[in-house]
């Protein structure tokens, strides 16, 4: 089964003339998980919830910390779920 799980952002994001008011999650491949060899974990993070979301990389740059803080928690549920990550679901 696929979990998929939105996340509406408290300040939508504008890039490239579109605006992203909402995430759509998806669990990532491990082929995708593989792709984040990098030493910084908060680019590593932009990258693969980017790559989940279908929302470019630059744009997910520019969430505000709170959004970005409940985007990763998001993102640490799907790749490992447990009881320990069911806020904000």
């Amino acid at each position: 089964m696929v979990e998929k799980i939105t996340l509406t952002l408290q300040t939508p994001i504008s890039y490239q003339g579109r605006e992203y008011s909402e995430l759509k999650f998806r669990r990532p491949t491990p082929s995708e998980l593989l792709r984040l060899r990098r030493p910084n974990l908060v680019a590593a993070s932009t990258l693969l919830i980017a790559t989940v979301t279908g929302v470019p990389q630059k744009a997910i740059m520019k969430m505000e910390v709170s959004d970005f803080n409940e985007a990763a928690l998001i993102m640490a549920r799907l790749i490992s779920p447990s009881e320990e990550y069911e806020h904000g679901q």
